[in-house]
């Protein structure tokens, strides 16, 4: 293998909002090496509506489903876009210079699983018109390997290629694996990664061996050559790997909005206040 650091385990904190929404939250301050793009991971649950319409602006709101999902979360927002998400389906939000949008159920019953990924713009998309769409689970290439099945939801792997067209380089990995099975995961040079131990339990091979239990994830970079990583399952185990290009630029947060300056985050402030980031129709 060639590859050239990992971080150490890190545990997710836990959040709730309301009854209806728990998540195990992963934000990039929490990890000890480099995670960006990667902004907040949530590995949540979502039982009842709870978040109504909000502003984002300066970066991509990602939901991932997990296939377990029942019944269906409905996005709307203010370009114009709805779509129902369901089981195994990625919905990716450009809100670049700002959207306003709500991600709910709207029937009882349902429970949603999966994660929602803040995945930060370098400076030339933080003012890009806001847009949104659906990738339906049925278009997302899957492969067994080794003891594994893994979903190609974003970017390519051993020669599938995801559908989904993104802003920026990014690679999605979705595996649900066998005790012992193994797979290795490139790691272009420039790249930064984040493993979610989603369940089970999970060994990681990099620069040095680590363990991953549920609720805890790693962060991995490579910064001089193009590296790898191999993952083994040591038990029945799932595991997302986020992995992209990494933006040499600042990250700054103020509320729903990431920018790169603070006359940034004013520039959003202002214009969400005078309502140019529309509304949900």
């Amino acid at each position: 293998m060639t590859y050239t650091k990992i971080g150490e385990v890190v545990c997710g904190e836990q959040a709730t909002v309301g009854t209806g929404f728990s998540a195990t939250r992963f934000r990039h301050t929490g990890f000890t090496t480099n995670v960006s793009p990667f902004v907040l991971v949530d590995h949540y649950h979502m039982r009842a509506r709870t978040f109504g319409p909000h502003p984002h602006a300066g970066f991509s709101s990602v939901t991932l489903a997990f296939e377990d999902c029942v019944g269906e979360v409905v996005s709307r927002d203010s370009v114009g876009h709805k779509a129902s998400i369901r089981a195994g389906d990625l919905h990716w939000t450009l809100a670049g210079s700002g959207i306003v949008h709500s991600q709910e159920p709207e029937a009882e019953g349902v429970s949603f699983h999966g994660l929602q990924i803040f995945v930060n713009l370098p400076e030339r998309l933080k003012l890009a018109r806001p847009a949104s769409w659906l990738l339906p689970a049925d278009r997302i290439p899957t492969m067994q390997e080794r003891g594994a099945i893994v979903r190609v939801v974003a970017g390519s792997y051993k020669g599938l290629q995801s559908p989904a067209e993104l802003p920026q380089p990014l690679t999605v990995l979705d595996a649900g694996m066998a005790p012992d099975a193994t797979l290795v995961v490139p790691l272009p040079k420039d790249w930064n990664a984040i493993v979610i131990a989603i369940s089970g339990t999970t060994m990681i091979d990099a620069s040095a061996e680590c363990t991953l239990a549920a609720g805890e994830a790693v962060s991995l970079s490579s910064t001089q050559v193009d590296g790898d990583f191999q993952l083994r399952a040591l038990d029945r185990a799932r595991v997302v790997v986020l992995a992209a290009a990494a933006i040499q630029e600042p990250v700054m947060e103020h509320g729903p909005f990431i920018g790169n300056a603070q006359d940034q985050l004013a520039l959003y402030e202002a214009c969400f206040r005078r309502g140019e980031f529309g509304a949900i129709a």
